[in-house]
């Protein structure tokens, strides 16, 4: 669809409907502590929206769409504040850049479109061909290239909370932890036989979960890589979110069932 709705929790009742998007909306992000609200969509456009009165709170962003459906990428940073997505402007092939979504005009141009944000917005992961990773500081501009034995993918791949490490595939199986601050690798986990579907870091920044297409559940330690412990789950799950007081871990899949595993008991 391509509208948003905004629901009241307690009663279950939806409170206000977004519309401004004229095709499928494909991405949403809702920043803590009172922060913009930004959502994309298969219209080519960004809309920072005024959630009190569900219209935007300035002109959307448009941006040419790439031709080919398998060409469109988006990513929004958890602070609502940039976007890296891939345009294609007229007569020109497709082309990977950095929106400043405040600004509205572009930060830089990218190299590719397989891009993650950190949890703060603050740096962005930039997986890049011939086995290197671009790591890029959002508040002071600068850029570092790191290269990798082997080519790593960001699905999955996750930034710990702390900002200190990021865990990214390296296909066919094995999650690497870059140390961000020294841009080395600090630990490989090895321990899945097929591949990792899902991967989430715990606050402490010290715990791993990564869920394969096996449905292993496995927890390991950052940045050694040793495992702490196993689960097979009874059904397939694609998704893995840790609940907000860090006490459960919650799976889920396509099927529609949700799987709760107490962290304190494995």
């Amino acid at each position: 669809d391509h509208q948003l709705l905004l629901w009241d929790l307690h009663t279950g009742q939806v409170v206000r409907t977004f519309a401004g998007h004229s095709r499928a909306v494909t991405h949403l992000v809702v920043a803590q502590r009172q922060g913009p609200v930004v959502s994309a969509g298969r219209d080519g456009r960004l809309i920072t929206w005024d959630v009190s009165s569900g219209k935007p709170a300035r002109p959307p962003l448009h941006y040419p769409l790439p031709e080919k459906a398998q060409d469109y990428a988006v990513q929004l940073s958890p602070d609502g504040q940039y976007a890296a997505i891939n345009t294609q402007p007229p007569g020109e092939p497709v082309q990977a850049v950095l929106l400043d979504l405040q600004s509205g005009k572009k930060d830089r141009s990218l190299r590719t479109s397989r891009c993650l944000f950190d949890n703060d917005g603050l740096s962005l992961a930039c997986f890049e061909q011939f086995d290197a990773l671009r790591l890029i500081h959002l508040e002071t501009h600068s850029e570092r290239r790191i290269s990798i034995q082997g080519e790593l993918f960001p699905s999955p791949a996750a930034f710990s909370p702390d900002g200190r490490y990021l865990v990214a595939l390296r296909p066919p199986q094995q999650l690497v932890i870059i140390d961000v601050l020294s841009g080395r690798p600090a630990g490989v986990y090895s321990g899945h036989t097929a591949a990792p579907v899902a991967l989430v870091i715990d606050s402490s920044s010290q715990t791993a979960y990564s869920l394969d297409s096996q449905r292993y559940l496995r927890a390991w330690q950052i940045p050694s890589g040793a495992e702490i412990s196993v689960l097979l789950l009874p059904h397939p799950a694609s998704t893995l979110v840790i609940a907000p007081d860090g006490r459960s871990l919650v799976a889920g899949g396509a099927e529609g069932r949700l799987f709760c595993v107490g962290l304190r008991e494995q």
